[in-house]
């Protein structure tokens, strides 16, 4: 029930195999490639055509019945939310190929049934909106830090995540004053609270808080971010609704909230499936942390608004095709991009 309706990253682990005769050890990945236009973008409203392709590898080890752990390389650009590496990119020739980093390297003990801890660099521990889950948090960008997830054993489909994630290391000394001043890491931690329920039609309530500090040192919006974060589902058949809202409780500019609408109709990951999205969206300046939200869109984080919508069909139970349209406004331009994605899981 919850977990249908709220996507989980870290619990719900690949496990393809990719033909290793192991028990505990599999291999798992995935290839996308991407043909994307961008309409009137906001570089003086010049229209960009480009190819773009992420390669991901990884493999996870199970160390004991309690213990895992998990490595993953992945093409970079070098910036945390975009792994992408664009057709012809490079140096001067234009030919040089894609650079490579590991992105995920980490432990998780399952202390219990009900308790699974999690140190290192993961993917996102926290639930997050059915329809389109990458708002305030990209998927591509990684967590480093320490995470909890405690899950209830009784009727109440009920668990509480708690996660520390260290999100830039700074170390800065200026050796002109007499005492030299460190300035701290931007991190953040945070609680979440998950709901569900139902039979013919099943719901999920998720809300979250995110304390960050030093995030002055991190991003170039507003010094102060106590994000909450509430998404609210339901689910009948091959239909799902989302409604989530976002408020930064710290900001006092009046700029400090938005919501997204989304739908959710179709089967998914079976040959022959094919599924239909769509998402309203209208987000303040600081809302959240634009530096490690979504770059889906022609326009990146928070300060507009706008809708996406797309189509995914699967060719082959690891092979699909989809096509996203979207737009954003920030009240100056309103970019619209075309793309569609050729998705190949390993």
């Amino acid at each position: 029930m919850l977990t249908t309706l709220l996507a989980l990253t870290t619990t719900a682990l690949p496990t393809t195999n990719l033909g290793v005769p192991t028990d505990w050890l599999n291999f798992y990945g995935d290839i996308r490639m991407v043909g994307e236009t961008t309409m009137d973008q906001n570089t003086a409203g010049e229209d960009r055509t480009r190819g773009r392709l992420r390669f991901r590898l990884g493999a996870l080890m199970d160390l004991s019945e309690e213990l895992r752990a998990e490595v993953r390389l992945t093409t970079t650009s070098g910036d945390a939310n975009n792994p992408n590496w664009d057709f012809g990119g490079g140096d001067a020739d234009s030919q040089v190929g894609a650079d490579v980093a590991i992105d995920r390297i980490n432990l998780s003990w399952r202390a219990s049934d009900s308790m699974t801890l999690q140190v290192g660099m993961y993917g996102n521990p926290f639930a997050t909106n059915p329809v389109y889950g990458e708002w305030s948090w990209d998927s591509d960008v990684q967590h480093a830090g320490l995470s909890g997830i405690w899950s209830s054993e009784g009727n109440l489909d009920m668990d509480l995540r708690l996660g520390h994630t260290i999100v830039d290391e700074v170390n800065i000394v200026d050796e002109a004053v007499p005492d030299p001043i460190d300035t701290a890491d931007a991190q953040v931690t945070s609680l979440q609270v998950n709901l569900g329920g139902g039979e013919e039609i099943t719901w999920g309530f998720s809300t979250m808080v995110s304390d960050w500090s030093s995030a002055d040192a991190f991003t170039a919006s507003a010094e102060d971010f106590l994000v909450w974060d509430t998404v609210v589902s339901a689910s009948q058949g091959d239909l799902t609704a989302s409604l989530e809202f976002i408020q930064n409780l710290d900001d006092n500019s009046g700029d400090d909230q938005g919501m997204a609408l989304g739908f959710l109709f179709g089967p998914a990951g079976s040959q022959g499936d094919s599924q239909f999205s769509a998402s309203l969206f209208d987000f303040d300046d600081n809302a959240f942390v634009a530096e490690v939200g979504q770059d889906k869109l022609p326009l990146t984080g928070p300060g507009s608004e706008g809708f996406m919508a797309g189509w995914e069909y699967w060719w082959q139970d690891n092979v699909s095709i989809k096509i996203v349209g979207s737009q954003s406004d920030d009240g100056t331009v309103e970019p619209f991009r075309a793309r569609i994605d050729i998705n190949v899981t390993l």
